[in-house]
């Protein structure tokens, strides 16, 4: 049996359909099942669990022998999936797979870096079999830019011209599917990116050609970057994270590309021109 947590994210719900496809035994935890199987499907088994409610985890992870680990963001991320990964040792799971972050390391100047790689090594130390996924920034963000390229034809990051190996949330899923389901994925960490590494200039032109009218990349700087993620509801502490990963890639940190997701599934990642034309609509004036 495995247990999925994240499921109704970005990211979540790709390894809910990819288990789906596959036909394995799974159920999915959430602190509103009711919402969750409303988002999910009623086909989808979910059981309560709040990682700020320890009393909760114990029994919504007994019977499963992989887990899928994913916390939302949220200040005490870190915190929240080491109790995690704890329970799933107290309750017998024997393989861990946790959606952890590109660039994941002790040494990063980026908070979110460090403290995945702090979770990673914890699970590590629990003497049961992991494998970590390190995908780069999702394609799927894209869509939070979706109103100003429909409205006005442009869209705005504090990324320079920085080249970025963006990553389709499908294939995260499709390659968590597999960790989850197939041997040979213990000890191993996977970085995650797509087939290619454009620069938001190079994206814009992508749309320009998809959407057959002008789209426009307008960099802004890291302080308008972070006002804006503050002025659209972050709180401080998200804004700031966000802020150093976008300084991450302005360095040229996230340009790197991997074949990982070929290597996993058998098939090449999405390009960046695919997610454009299977979300077209949701660009289209």
């Amino acid at each position: 049996m495995i247990v999925v947590t994240g499921a109704t994210g970005k990211v979540g719900r790709q390894v809910v359909t990819a288990l789906k496809a596959r036909g394995a035994a799974f159920r999915v935890t959430s602190r509103d099942p009711k919402k969750a199987a409303e988002i999910l499907g009623a086909d989808v088994s979910v059981v309560t669990a709040d990682y700020a409610k320890p009393e909760t985890l114990g029994p919504a992870l007994r019977g499963a022998d992989h887990l899928f680990l994913l916390c939302g963001p949220n200040e005490f991320k870190a915190d929240l999936e080491i109790r995690l990964a704890d329970a799933a040792k107290a309750a017998g799971v024997q393989h861990i797979v946790k959606l952890s972050v590109y660039g994941a390391d002790e040494r990063s100047s980026a908070t979110v870096m460090r403290d995945h790689r702090r979770v990673e090594t914890h699970i590590e130390g629990l003497g049961l079999d992991w494998t970590h996924l390190r995908p780069n920034l999702f394609m799927q963000h894209f869509l939070n830019h979706a109103a100003s390229i429909k409205a006005e034809g442009v869209f705005h990051a504090p990324l320079a011209e920085a080249r970025v190996s963006v990553i389709d949330t499908r294939d995260i899923g499709a390659v968590a599917a597999v960790a989850l389901t197939e041997p040979g994925h213990a000890g191993r960490a996977y970085e995650l990116t797509g087939p290619a590494a454009p620069s938001y200039g190079e994206i814009a032109k992508m749309f320009t050609r998809a959407l057959g009218r002008p789209i426009r990349y307008e960099p802004i700087s890291a302080e308008e970057g972070h006002r804006r993620l503050r002025a659209a509801g972050s709180a401080e502490w998200h804004a700031t994270v966000l802020s150093e990963i976008y300084t991450f890639f302005r360095a040229g940190e996230g340009a790197r590309v991997d074949s990982a997701v070929e290597r996993v599934t058998g098939r090449t990642a999405r390009s960046m021109e695919s997610f454009i034309a299977d979300h077209r609509a949701a660009f289209s004036a």
